[in-house]
């Protein structure tokens, strides 16, 4: 959960928020259960459906929060932004699998993150290792201060590359998804991701203005390659820009949860929680069951899990009020 003290921003509106923030807001929204079940017409069934789902509400936002941040990031043009297009917009985005530098130091349009440091210039991958890994490569930084962030699809860190935890020669680390049993070149440092997709964010220090040719010349040594094409001469594709997917009614951010979660699983550790959502299935028939699928029941016996019931059910307990009130949630829509 320590990942929802992450922001981010997105379309120029901060879209995470802090959990305490989530708590009040869900709770601002939620009517005294104690009326409530005072009142003889509440069904317990829907009762308990709109509790589950503030849980799994305050649960997923992580999750919906990166595929948000990965939908502004990744679809700003075919290729990964120029130093001229930085310099006009300051905008920083690329394909997935592709480095998006900040040509410059930042100014008042860089809008990719909050809070930007003005000491550092960033350089930022949303990787998708589902089908082979990748290879991220960092040159000789020279001694000169860099970081480099590993964070998975629940705003999890996994790795952290860094003068101090690294040092500064040149490396090559292997983005691996859960599952894959192949060899990695020598050299190469094998990054075991709890999830086959995530976010990487570079650092490197800048001193001034006249500092900034000499970070570019090492920006532009940071590469993303595919396993198959590391060694080779190896130039990153166009890639044309398909719009993100729309999610729409009441339920709509439960939508998006569950197709982030078809993607990536989701951890072992949270069985507890997911306990209650499954077992609440009989009583739910909607697109949100806040239950696993077949593919989940499928592979039960595995320590990941995958997948909610999201075609599972064809009507709904979740209706009236209750369908209502998880559509107030902040983010829903």
């Amino acid at each position: 959960m320590g990942g929802l003290l992450c922001r981010f921003w997105i379309g120029g509106r901060v879209s995470g928020v802090y959990l305490w923030d989530v708590i009040q807001d869900v709770g601002s929204r939620r009517t005294d259960l104690e009326a409530l079940m005072s009142d003889s017409k509440v069904d317990p069934l829907s009762e308990q459906a709109y509790t589950l789902g503030v849980l799994a509400y305050v649960w997923g936002y992580p999750m919906v929060v990166m595929q948000r941040s990965r939908d502004a990031m990744t679809k700003g043009g075919d290729a990964p932004v120029t130093a001229e297009q930085f310099d006009k917009t300051g905008l920083l985005f690329a394909p997935v699998n592709q480095v998006a530098n900040a040509w410059g130091m930042l100014g008042p349009k860089f809008s990719a993150v909050q809070s930007g440091n003005s000491d550092t210039q960033y350089s930022a991958v949303w990787f998708d290792s589902s089908q082979e890994p990748y290879v991220l490569h960092l040159p000789d930084m020279k001694g000169r201060y860099y970081t480099f962030q590993f964070i998975d699809a629940f705003t999890n860190n996994f790795h952290y590359a860094s003068t101090r935890t690294m040092g500064s020669q040149d490396q090559a680390y292997a983005l691996v998804a859960p599952g894959w049993k192949g060899r990695l070149p020598e050299g190469v440092i094998r990054v075991d991701c709890p999830t086959p997709t995530g976010f990487m964010i570079g650092r490197t220090f800048v001193g001034s203005e006249a500092d900034v040719a000499a970070v570019n010349v090492l920006q532009k040594q940071v590469t993303m390659t595919p396993l198959s094409s590391f060694g080779k001469s190896y130039d990153p594709p166009k890639v044309p820009v398909v719009p993100a997917k729309e999610y729409s009614g009441d339920l709509a951010f439960f939508e998006q949860l569950g197709d982030t979660l078809v993607v990536n699983g989701a951890p072992s550790t949270d069985g507890g929680l997911l306990g209650l959502l499954e077992k609440h299935r009989p009583h739910c028939r909607s697109r949100f069951c806040c239950v696993w699928s077949e593919r989940r029941r499928k592979e039960r016996a595995q320590p990941r899990c995958h997948g909610w019931g999201v075609d599972a059910c064809s009507q709904s307990r979740i209706n009236g009020d209750r369908g209502e009130r998880l559509a107030a949630l902040p983010g829903a829509r």
